[in-house]
């Protein structure tokens, strides 16, 4: 019998007995176990405060030194190191954020040459696209941390236009606040969304057909806009007060369309897009509202979102049609009026199939802006947050939130690779083979493996490895490995550890006694040792390290302290080193635990102490990871305030 209550609840004469030490000195212990085998082998700062803090000079040679931290803005979900880039990466909420190892220092996105943002108001997603590439290389939802009553209301953007004076976006929406056309500024960075006021327009043809636009005056700060009579109308940035200039013309046939506004940044025109057939560039008069011809596109080519780069150029948006029997999507296209009709620069579709489900993003961007800066970290395209993060060898990064796994490649780009089915699990870890040509993420509650291929969409294989429970107890970290010479895998869940046969499907209990409990599990495949955290099975129940031989699962050790909680655990596979956090008070007090797994026997420089926070926030759920190349762990801590903590170790 495995109670899930084990976790939460410590037996009442333990709690007391232990109030001082709940996990003391652990050591090599071998009681009630078989001998050994003779074969064994948000950031409050976007800068990023505290970067590159000096080590502690005070502590004497031998000891840890504490290198620096990192403030995180947010409590951490994952972390992941590629050592081989010299990168580092932790999820915090539905952001990644990148991190350099060597210099404890934020490593963020950067865009020379600036981004372009597009806004699909049919999928609510804001994309963030390479202006050389014109691909879409990050995505956040819309809206991102707003109260929307009711639900339905999730927001209908018109027009967006980049503020350089905050680095934010000024957002037109007619949808979000009542049906009614309101200012809104919108952080790219973090998804926040701020009201700044209702403008008062409204069409004749009610709410949802008043403005098609939205355009910042770079002289003046002023905004512009045009509603759908086709008049101009200024708006004041810092109340959303609209008032109106005049008609476009006199002729309400003529420039009756008109869905993009920019101005230039080098002759400081207002520009629209009036989208008709042909469809038109116009320079629009500020003062009076005249709109004049600049040049007619291609026959097939428009859409609604207009925008100018710094040298002057303009671009826009294609949106999905049929021209000479041919199917166009939606693609980023520079435009040259120095010809008519005017010549364009045509980019890759900017659709993304996403993996969870048929559907295509980024078919409707009918608002579009030039921004001189990307974002700094990265996002997935899901309101949850990310669960684990792995890193593929090969195409990137991957990163699981909800019920899906995303991809990014070696530049920290988006690209739709991964899984996900619309209700299909939380993902608490991605596992790849030896081979990085398969990746394994598991569902508790259905008791399933899903297989994919990184780097592509979709489940390759489903394993039923235990049968499916209405209720699942989540392990420690790392829940699950490979043994990288026979292609198993070991999970460890809901108190039980099982060995899967990924080729045949076929699966083991691997079951040591009652209440032992495994929660979390290390596989070392050069060593031939399988290492599992139990919750008990120790003597008088303490929290253990049971260590089994790889080929034959005998129990070769157990690693025991005073105290029945063990959490997170990391693996140092050049010095053979366990880290573990272990409570050593009843009030949550942690230290970091690091163990010779040669001897079984604790470092004399451990533990490192990682007391609880002024308001009782403590680092029971904090994250490890060893930078082996420096031989530095990092600890990502929840408690307040959230952040990485770098540790310099002796070797």
């Amino acid at each position: 019998m495995k109670p899930f209550l084990m976790r939460l609840l410590i037996p009442a004469i333990a709690l007391f007995v232990v109030m001082g030490v709940m996990c003391g000195p652990m050591g090599d212990s071998n009681n009630g176990a078989p001998q050994p085998d003779p074969q064994g082998e948000d950031d409050p700062s976007p800068n990023g405060d505290n970067e590159g803090d000096s080590p502690d000079e005070s502590s004497p040679p031998g000891a840890v030194q504490k290198l620096g931290e990192l403030l995180l803005g947010g409590a951490p979900g994952n972390i992941a190191l590629d050592l081989t880039h010299t990168l580092g990466y932790v999820a915090a909420g539905n952001r990644i954020r990148r991190f350099n190892p060597a210099t404890r220092s934020w490593a963020p996105l950067t865009a020379p040459g600036g981004v372009f943002y597009g806004l699909d108001h049919d999928d609510d997603f804001l994309g963030q696209i390479n202006t050389a590439t014109g691909q879409i290389t990050r995505i956040i939802s819309y809206p991102e941390s707003f109260p929307i009553t009711p639900s339905s209301n999730a927001g209908f953007v018109v027009g967006m236009d980049y503020n350089p004076v905050s680095g934010k976006l000024y957002i037109m929406d007619i949808f979000a606040l009542g049906r009614l056309a309101t200012l809104f500024e919108f952080d790219p960075n973090t998804g926040e969304r701020t009201q700044i006021g209702a403008t008062g327009l409204e069409g004749t043809d009610g709410p949802l057909s008043m403005v098609f636009s939205l355009a910042r005056d770079p002289a003046t700060g002023l905004l512009y806009t045009v509603d759908v009579t086709d008049i101009l109308w200024s708006i004041d940035p810092n109340t959303g007060t609209a008032s109106l200039i005049g008609p476009l013309s006199p002729n309400p046939t003529e420039f009756s369309n008109v869905q993009g506004l920019t101005f230039s940044q080098v002759d400081g025109h207002l520009y629209g897009l009036n989208h008709t057939a042909p469809s038109q560039i116009v320079s629009i008069n500020t003062s009076t509202g005249a709109a004049a011809l600049v040049c007619e596109l291609p026959l097939g080519r428009g859409g609604g979102s207009l925008a100018s780069m710094p040298d002057g150029t303009l671009w826009g948006v294609n949106l999905i049609g049929v021209h000479d029997s041919v199917m166009f999507t939606d693609y980023l296209y520079r435009i040259d009026c120095s010809t008519n009709p005017a010549t364009l620069l045509e980019f890759p579709t900017l659709e993304l199939g996403v993996q969870f489900g048929p559907q295509t993003l980024f078919q409707g961007i009918n608002s579009l802006c030039f921004a001189p800066n990307a974002a700094p970290d990265q996002t997935v395209p899901t309101f949850q947050s990310i669960d684990a993060l792995a890193i593929d060898p090969v195409h990137g990064l991957m990163a699981a939130a909800g019920d899906g796994v995303y991809g990014f490649d070696p530049d920290f780009e988006y690209f739709p690779s991964g899984i996900g089915v619309a209700g299909l699990a939380d993902f608490k870890r991605i596992v790849l083979n030896q081979g990085g040509d398969r990746a394994y993420v598991r569902d508790g509650l259905s008791g399933k493996v899903y297989e994919f291929e990184p780097g592509q969409t979709g489940v390759t294989n489903q394993i039923q490895y235990r049968p499916a429970s209405g209720f699942y107890s989540i392990p420690r970290q790392p829940d699950s490995g490979i043994d990288a010479q026979t292609g198993a895998l070991f999970l460890a869940g809901d108190f039980e550890l099982y060995q899967v046969d990924l080729a045949s499907g076929n699966s083991v209990l691997i079951d040591d006694g009652a209440n032992d409990n495994p929660e979390g599990v290390i596989v070392d495949s050069a060593r031939r040792r399988l290492h599992v955290n139990m919750q008990f099975g120790g003597p008088a129940n303490c929290g253990a390290i049971r260590t089994y031989n790889l080929d034959t699962l005998q129990v070769i050790n157990n690693l025991c302290g005073d105290g029945p909680q063990l959490f997170n655990m990391a693996f140092d596979p050049v010095r053979n080193r366990i880290a573990v956090i272990c409570r050593v008070s009843t009030q949550f007090d942690m230290v970091v635990r690091i163990f010779d797994m040669d001897t079984y026997v604790e470092e004399p420089f451990s533990p490192i102490s990682l007391p609880r926070a002024a308001d009782n926030t403590n680092a029971s759920s904090a994250f490890l990871e060893f930078d082996t190349v420096r031989n530095q762990l990092i600890v990502a801590r929840p408690d307040t305030p959230a952040r990485l903590e770098f540790y310099g170790l002796p070797d």
